[in-house]
């Protein structure tokens, strides 16, 4: 690769703050690479040159990197690189080392390791995981005009960033102290509040193994060092826009076509959320299941059109009628509507049903010139989860019977009224 061809910043102070950093990382770098050589610690050695290869590509030390490309493979296969590619890579190093001025000074760099403010418009949150402060400060560089950054320095650092935080996208290095890449990444993609969260890997290198293993691990692309910046805004602006337009697609996956308010898949979504959230907080959790009277007869009587509009009257009224902002309702399918109603007991979840059930009955459905009405029978029900059922589907289904007679009961006495056992 001819690293030559490529611009990497164009600010003569960042280029200045890169190599002074440059030399805070790596001045002891050749000591400790000569050490691990010595004691036939090719691990540890390895580790060291893919760094400064890594290090080096950021501040275009193209030499650098070649001499260090040349030994990366040998010591990660756990031979010793011959004498001569050692002394010329630390001859190198030295070099370079050497023609950075004492007196450049980086500025601190410390993004938080914490949670981000709230803005009114806020940037996609990106979360960084390198053991490098110079390629994080990089990174940063690149990054920071159109992203809100996270930053963690090493792998347990960025999984604890990542669940802790609302993360767009996430730039994982592989080769780190303590948790690999590959391990970071496996843990990402088996846990509930990271697994589709999009993860680029950031690497030096040049192995198609490391990509085909990432790639079967669940990464969404490679970013290649060293790192150009073209290529890295344009990577992490793709998979930005490709997470919006996933989210945008499940959102509209969650939504009855007809009426526009969620449909059963988006109930399934929500009660498991506010079933374990009832559950944590030893609170109420309260449904109810709303069947239009006698629709069938509707149909019959003006046709499918008509009852399409008797349906979209009825969702509008449940939306008008449970009106808090954590209130949820569905159309389960058919002419059966069902509600969520947090922290709601029996008698809050009757009071809510009695009201939607006057509304309904007051509500005129009009056909063309022509106004009718209709009625609604509902069940309806109130439970605190017991703890430890967070994921006891047996029990959130008892729970719905119970409301699924309770509606039973309320047709069989004669319809328009509100039960519950």
């Amino acid at each position: 690769m001819e690293y030559e061809e490529y611009t990497y910043y164009n600010q003569p102070a960042l280029i200045a703050a890169l190599r002074a950093e440059f030399v805070k990382e790596q001045r002891e770098t050749g000591v400790r690479l000569q050490n691990a050589i010595d004691t036939d610690d090719y691990k540890a050695a390895h580790l060291l040159v893919h760094t400064l290869k890594g290090n080096a590509g950021v501040i275009c030390e193209v030499e650098l990197v070649k001499l260090a490309s040349e030994v990366v493979p040998l010591l990660k296969a756990g031979e010793r690189p011959a004498k001569f590619a050692m002394d010329a890579l630390q001859s190198e190093l030295s070099r370079v080392l050497d023609g950075i001025p004492k007196s450049e000074n980086p500025p601190p760099f410390s993004l938080g390791d914490v949670a981000l403010p709230p803005r009114e418009k806020p940037k996609p949150c990106v979360l960084l995981i390198d053991d490098s402060p110079l390629e994080l400060r990089a990174l940063s560089m690149m990054l920071s005009d159109s992203c809100d950054l996270l930053v963690a320095k090493d792998g347990q650092s960025g999984i604890d960033l990542a669940v802790k935080n609302s993360v767009n996208l996430i730039l994982l290095d592989l080769n780190m102290p303590g948790k690999s890449g590959f391990e970071v990444l496996y843990d990402l993609k088996n846990m509930p509040e990271t697994k589709n969260v999009p993860v680029i890997i950031v690497t030096g290198s040049e192995s198609a193994n490391d990509e085909v293993r990432g790639l079967g691990l669940g990464a969404a692309d490679f970013i290649r060092k060293p790192l150009v910046e073209a290529i890295v805004n344009l990577r992490v602006n793709l998979h930005l826009q490709l997470r919006e337009h996933i989210k945008s697609v499940e959102k509209l996956s969650l939504i009855d076509g007809l009426t526009g308010i969620s449909n059963r898949r988006g109930f399934e979504k929500i009660i498991k959320s506010e079933w374990r959230r009832a559950m944590r907080k030893g609170e109420w959790l309260g449904m109810l299941i709303l069947d239009i009277d006698r629709f069938k007869s509707f149909n019959d009587k003006y046709g499918h059109l008509n009852g399409d509009i008797c349906l979209k009257t009825i969702a509008n009224v449940m939306v008008e009628a449970i009106s808090r902002g954590h209130d949820n309702v569905f159309r389960w399918g058919g002419e059966e509507f069902m509600a969520i109603l947090p922290d709601t007991s029996i008698g809050g979840v009757i009071a809510v049903a009695e009201r939607l059930r006057v509304k309904i009955e007051q509500t005129p459905i009009y056909i063309g010139v022509d106004t009718t009405f209709v009625t609604a029978s509902i069940g309806v029900g109130s439970i605190i989860p017991a703890i430890g059922q967070e994921c006891d589907k047996a029990a959130q289904d008892k729970f719905f019977e119970q409301i699924d007679k309770a509606l039973y009961q309320a047709k069989s006495e004669g319809r328009n009224r509100v039960k519950f056992i």
